[in-house]
């Protein structure tokens, strides 16, 4: 925290800032979780950082826009492959470091770019740029997303008047999405290589209509994964060692989006075919290429009441299984259909996400989520969520992450990381 702390000192003064048009502020947060079942042993995680940000409107048609994350993690729980955490150590990020310019009905951004593309809550089949910081177990979206270096064009025909508006993406650096794998499952003779990032650019494309009550959009993407796939990079058995390497395959999608309001509640539909365009041997089954289907609705009560509720499917239209050459491939394979649920053919399951959100201050706000699939399995994950906002700054949470399900499942497999935490957040 020494290091992002003196960052703060090279930010100009608030009045300077005005002058120059320069908007800026911030959050600091900290985080601390102990697992479930062992709340007085060392079985915890420390996470703790802060977001800057920046933003400069140069005249009424430049903007440039910054935001920088340092956080720092303590956790003996988990392997994440992206990092080499260490105690002590901190990580520094850039979200966003771009500049946008607009003339009629033409916008244009280049640079590090977050984006959020989906318009359901909590499961977002069509974000297909965007990948997430999981290492820090918060419940806080904002903390959790990563930019990627990219240009995008946008047109908004009749100077944004129509109801129409397409955009074009073209990624140099992907985004990438941490891994969370159970130490306890890993061998100790496995190590896990950082992934090297891919190569070839990404190609987006998003069309989308406005239209009176309800709005659509589709989306297609030329990519990579942004959860890799695991495979060998070496082994030798004097010493014992197999090092494994994750890499990020190349992929197409189509994405579609449906929003309707019927004022007393809202219809959300969001689905995405995936098509791999390459396959591994550590893969789990022949032909990845799936299907993922999120529909449901949400609806208001008494203004401070607010519920959503979501079916949600996972399948692979031709799932045949993969027959390993070997016991140490076979090995690779299931780490593999754990990391990318592809242990069922099709899983079947819903969201329900309950909020209660008074507008005043000094009360407690919460949110509970459930995400279950009970097809052929059973898999639970349970977030319950408590606030309490002291004032317009400060803000307190006591929440949960509580997996349950059958070992084989991926929120089975984790369920001995169950945990619940104690964080603050102060916003500036």
């Amino acid at each position: 925290m020494i290091k992002f702390g003196l960052l703060f000192l090279l930010v100009p003064c608030h009045s300077w800032a005005q002058d120059q048009k320069i908007d800026w502020g911030g959050k600091i947060w900290g985080n601390y979780l102990g697992k479930l079942d062992a709340l007085t042993e060392n079985h915890s995680e420390l996470n703790a950082g802060g977001i800057l940000k920046l933003k400069n409107s140069i005249d009424e048609n430049i903007k440039f826009n910054f935001e920088g994350i340092s956080y720092q993690v303590q956790s003996p729980l988990l392997s994440v492959p992206h990092k080499n955490l260490k105690a002590g150590e901190l990580f520094s990020e850039i979200n966003e470091l771009n500049l946008s310019l607009s003339s009629g009905s033409w916008n244009v951004k280049a640079g590090q770019i977050i984006t959020s593309w989906g318009k359901s809550d909590g499961l977002n089949p069509t974000d297909f740029l965007t990948g997430k910081r999981n290492i820090l177990l918060v419940t806080d979206d904002q903390l959790t997303r990563r930019g990627h270096t990219s240009t995008m064009i946008e047109w908004l025909p009749d100077e944004g008047a129509s109801p129409w508006s397409l955009q074009q993406w073209i990624v140099g650096i992907h985004s990438k999405t941490d891994v969370l794998l159970n130490k306890t499952l890993i061998a100790d003779f496995v190590q896990i290589s950082s992934p090297e990032t891919s190569k070839r650019p990404e190609v987006a494309t998003k069309i989308s209509y406005a239209g009176q009550g309800w709005d659509f959009d589709y989306t297609y993407f030329s990519g990579v994964n942004k959860t890799p796939v695991f495979i060998q990079d070496s082994f030798s058995l004097f010493p014992l060692k197999l090092k494994l390497t994750p890499k990020y395959v190349r992929q197409n999608a189509h994405g579609l989006n449906l929003v309707k309001d019927f004022e007393d509640f809202i219809v959300r539909f969001e689905g995405a075919f995936t098509q791999r365009e390459e396959t591994e041997d550590s893969d789990y089954i022949k032909d990845p290429n799936r299907i993922d289907l999120i529909a449901g609705f949400e609806s208001s009560l008494f203004e401070t009441h607010r519920f959503n509720l979501q079916g949600v499917v996972h399948h692979y239209p031709n799932y045949e299984l993969k027959e390993p050459t070997s016991q140490l491939q076979e090995q690779i394979q299931i780490l593999n259909r754990f990391i990318l649920a592809q242990h069922l053919q099709t899983r079947l399951g819903y969201l329900f996400i309950y909020y209660f959100e008074p507008s005043d201050l000094n009360q407690f706000k919460f949110k509970f989520s459930w995400l279950n699939y009970f097809h052929q399995e059973d898999s639970n994950l349970f977030t319950p969520q408590v606030d309490y906002q002291f004032n317009n700054n400060l803000n307190f949470q006591l929440y949960g992450l509580i997996f349950k399900g059958s070992s084989n499942a991926p929120f089975g497999a984790l369920e001995d990381l169950s945990s619940i935490g104690l964080g603050a957040n102060y916003i500036f």
